[in-house]
């Protein structure tokens, strides 16, 4: 029997959503979210939920954005693999 820390985990929590196909230029998200990288590398171009100009940063595979998004752009990210957590 595996012990707690070793089990696999199979699907997305219920709290998280995929935002790949979510990338907008013109439409925020269906909820503000915490955004992690967990595919490519690459930038991310987001607006935050204050309603801050757009701000483009480099992410790390495996990096969470530690800011409540509300956006993110499809132009401008490269980044793939991107879940939002709210």
């Amino acid at each position: 029997m595996a012990s707690w820390w070793q089990k696999t985990v199979t699907a997305f929590p219920v709290n998280a959503i995929a935002l790949d196909l979510l990338k907008s230029d013109s439409a925020d998200l269906p909820n503000p979210v915490m955004v992690q990288c967990k595919g490519n590398a690459g930038t991310i171009k987001f607006t935050d939920v204050a309603g801050n100009p757009p701000l483009t940063l480099n992410l790390a595979a495996g990096e969470m954005l530690n800011v409540q998004v509300s956006r993110v752009w499809a132009t401008g990210t490269t980044a793939t693999g991107l879940i939002g957590y709210y």
